[in-house]
């Protein structure tokens, strides 16, 4: 191994014990600098770089032969001016030669959300069946709680604290515990999704899970229901952005908020001829 080849290992090593977060930030790294070094010119000293070949490799076109996007240019000058700086506190350079490269600035585009109207055309379309109000109930718990497709789906009835208010525990993917208020009219529809498959809250196990769909499943039904009501653009993060625009840390706006969305389930309760 010679010295360049042990300056990468050794980088390599650095970015895989947590340098870089996340982990898949890292690999990209390591790829776009093999991804230079293998340009011609290059494979025998990668000290042999100057910022013109930095400048022309960050700006070049990608894999496909297309312009490269700020973002994937943004990516090659981090990964690149990651790497020599950790090389010149090896000593193998005194100078980085991506110092002076600036990245582009990436325009933040800002994220996209539902108003009422778009919510009301939303749920207006799912069927009026024991798997659309399951959906139904799964979306509004993401509007009004904020919380991912996945801790949603993975609520078990352990996961709720019925007292003077009822409290929805979920775990973040750190393993931290988050606490989400549920609404009564809410907590009611849950009860009457679960009876229109036959199942009673009350007479679940504790480790009973709400929701039988998988997240495949929910992201393909959701797709078909956003694609129905005209809303193409429409996913769960997008359900998530709703959430954070609209609700506040006030439990009567929240409870305003469920009562909204849930306004025109009476209907579907009605063909079931279900009580709420």
């Amino acid at each position: 191994m010679n010295n360049w080849d042990e300056c990468i290992s050794l980088w390599s090593i650095s970015l895989n014990r947590g340098e870089i977060k996340p982990k898949r930030t890292g690999e990209e790294y390591k790829r776009y600098l093999m991804e230079f070094l293998n340009r011609p010119g290059l494979e025998s000293d990668p000290g042999l770089v100057t910022e013109s070949r930095v400048n022309e490799y960050c700006f070049s076109v990608d894999h496909k032969g297309l312009m490269p996007s700020r973002g994937l240019i943004s990516m090659r000058i981090a990964a690149l001016k990651n790497f020599y700086k950790f090389a010149v506190m090896l000593g193998r350079i005194s100078y980085n030669p991506s110092m002076n490269i600036q990245r582009p600035q990436v325009l933040k585009i800002s994220p996209k959300y539902l108003d009422m109207y778009h919510i009301d055309k939303l749920l207006g379309v799912l069927p009026q069946s024991p798997a659309g109000l399951r959906d139904r109930v799964i979306i509004t718990l993401i509007l009004t709680t904020g919380l991912t497709r996945s801790q949603v789906l993975n609520i078990k009835v352990v996961d709720f604290s019925i007292e003077e208010k009822i409290i929805l525990k979920s775990v973040t993917q750190k393993g931290d515990a988050i606490y989400r208020y549920i609404p009564i009219v809410l907590f009611d529809t849950i009860k009457t999704s679960l009876k229109a498959k036959g199942f009673s809250f009350t007479k679940m196990q504790l480790e009973d899970q709400l929701f039988d769909i998988t997240p495949k499943s929910f992201t393909i039904n959701l797709s078909r229901y956003s694609n129905m009501a005209d809303l193409k653009w429409v996913n769960t993060h997008v359900l998530r952005h709703t959430w954070a625009r609209h609700i506040i840390n006030d439990n009567a706006v929240i409870d305003q908020y469920a009562k909204d969305l849930l306004g025109h389930v009476s209907d579907v309760l009605k063909s079931h001829k279900l009580a709420a």
